[in-house]
């Protein structure tokens, strides 16, 4: 199933309810995350630790005065040419062995990771390359992908609108970004670390300030920073007393073209229009940036080339919303990756949207719910299908699964059954007859809580039909 949906980007796990679709959904979605030498279900933590030891230490990284020259997929190589097993530094890890007096190599890699990721014992937490959401018959386009939002202003003075990313905007925007960092050279990467730290140069600068600001001209300084602008004015200023935003985007834009005179920002057609007016202040804080850039170290920089991720978005229920409405211009970006759509709402200026390859999406949908919308043709196109069925679990290892009510409900959708439906649809799924005591759950409480219930509601809705059909539900017993 890992294999169908690299080839066809998004599938759809189709069954009727119990069958354990989200659960499969995320078990795909962690082998596309985490290596593939482990098993999944016996070695959870040591993936994803092994995956944090690949993200988090950096090559030029330094421990017992030892260098990091290279990170491998398995093991570590350090200057002098000691090498260092993933497994030993995870085991030293998951056993905080960096509380001992006596410290070897593996054990201080295992403490820089602690420092900069702190200590994580649960799976679950560890996996910002998949994300779960569910539909439900409201959900829009701009609860999912972008919309416009209200917000105070920067001043505190008043309410404005801007368009934003969603959940699929914002998952997209990073999982493009991860694959153009991967694709990118060298010297393009350092281009980025280099204005990265010389926004961060700024913020800090500002924040050191007496007054807390940071002089453009003699007469108008940044005052103020978020994550995405400056915000500047001059004391004189009457019309925008409030100060204008710089945005990191903008100048990103003036620098990567290379820009060195005002007049080459107003030639720019891709900028917005109070850059090009605001041309002077943009320009010299290009020149300062070139200044910093060439006076920097550039052996401070990370040099670690940006490995591609595969990242999953789950959506559980999918057929709930109106599918056609929720994707809108998606659903051509979803069988042509890494081409530009135009979306109806423009993010900072940019109104292109990109799904790009290393985006997958598992969508879950119960085929027994005949209340939700009608997937269309032009999305099943897009889409692969995989039907996830009732199955007898009594040999899984750690299930107490009721095998004979198990067959004796399946039974009812042999003789019970209306010709409007077909049993792979409406069966109840293997889920409802594990048994779970442990938790309050057993088979009794379940049968007479959960089971019996679906099934008289299946009688009440057309599913079950015959004379005797209440009858045989109310005479079912468990067998555990």
């Amino acid at each position: 199933m890992v294999n169908l949906l690299k080839y066809k980007k998004q599938i759809i796990l189709q069954g009727p309810p119990g069958t354990g679709k989200t659960k499969l959904a995320k078990e795909i979605a962690e082998r596309l995350i985490v290596p593939y030498e482990f098993s999944v279900k016996k070695a959870k933590p040591l993936n994803i630790l092994k995956k944090h030891i690949l993200e988090v230490l950096k090559v030029g990284d330094t421990v017992l005065n030892k260098g990091v020259d290279s990170i491998g997929f398995n093991s570590i190589l350090l200057t002098g040419g000691t090498e260092v097993d993933h497994e030993n530094i995870i085991r030293a890890y998951s056993q905080k062995r960096w509380s001992n007096a006596k410290k070897d190599i593996a054990v201080a890699l295992a403490q820089k990771i602690y420092h900069r990721i702190g200590y994580i014992d649960d799976a679950k937490t560890l996996h910002p390359e998949i994300k779960l959401l569910q539909f439900h018959p409201s959900y829009t386009y701009e609860d999912f992908v972008r919309g416009i939002v209200s917000k105070p202003s920067a001043d505190g003075d008043g309410i404005i609108y801007e368009a934003e990313d969603k959940t699929l905007g914002k998952f997209a925007k990073e999982a493009l970004d991860n694959y153009l960092g991967s694709l990118t050279p060298q010297i393009d990467l350092e281009e980025k670390d280099s204005f990265d730290a010389f926004i961060d140069y700024l913020k800090e600068e500002i924040a050191q300030s007496e007054d807390h600001k940071y002089n453009i001209t003699d007469a108008v300084y940044l005052f103020s920073a978020d994550e995405t602008r400056f915000k500047y004015k001059g004391d004189n200023w009457v019309a925008h007393s409030k100060g204008l935003n710089m945005k990191f985007s903008e100048l990103k834009k003036i620098i990567n073209s290379g820009a060195k005179e005002r007049q080459d920002i107003k030639k720019m057609t891709d900028l917005e229009e109070l850059t090009r007016q605001h041309a002077t202040y943009f320009i010299k804080i290009a020149e300062k940036y070139y200044s910093f850039k060439s006076s920097s170290n550039k052996t401070d920089l990370p040099k670690q080339e940006i490995a591609l991720k595969n990242y999953v978005l789950i959506i559980d229920e999918i057929n709930r919303a109106n599918l056609s409405s929720v994707l809108g211009e998606l659903i051509y970006a979803f069988e042509y990756r890494g081409e530009a759509v135009e979306s109806m709402y423009a993010v900072e200026g940019e109104n292109k949207l990109t799904l790009p390859p290393n985006l997958y999406i598992i969508g879950t949908m119960n085929t027994a719910d005949r209340s939700v919308g009608h997937i269309d043709y032009a999305i099943r196109r897009r889409f692969a299908f995989v039907d996830v069925l009732p199955k007898d679990l009594s040999e899984e290892d750690g299930i107490v699964f009721d095998s004979q009510l198990f067959y004796e409900v399946s039974e009812l959708f042999d003789t019970n059954l209306s010709p409007e439906f077909e049993k792979k649809d409406v069966q109840l799924g293997h889920s409802y007859f594990i048994d779970k005591s442990k938790e309050g759950g057993s088979m009794d409480i379940r049968l007479q809580y959960e089971i019996k219930p679906i099934l008289l509601e299946y009688v009440k809705d057309g599913v079950l039909i015959g004379d005797n059909i209440k009858q045989k539900i109310e005479a079912l017993n468990p067998s555990i």
